[in-house]
């Protein structure tokens, strides 16, 4: 699980939020699964793919502001 969610985190940072985001998806399904939905990991998971969401619909607003 880790390794996914760093390679999506890398995919991220490096301008590449479609590839990181079903990733991160995948995570936290994952995540929820075998910890439960009240584990702390799961709050980080949702965060990151709020994240990496909220990032994808920046880069869309741009590319049709121009």
């Amino acid at each position: 699980m880790s390794s996914r969610n760093n390679l999506a985190i890398a995919y991220r940072v490096a301008g590449g939020v479609k590839r990181a985001i079903p990733l991160y998806e995948a995570t936290l399904a994952q995540r929820e699964q075998v910890l439960g939905d009240t584990h702390p990991e799961i709050l980080n998971s949702r965060n990151d793919l709020a994240r990496a969401r909220q990032a994808a619909q920046a880069v869309q607003k741009r590319s049709t502001a121009t």
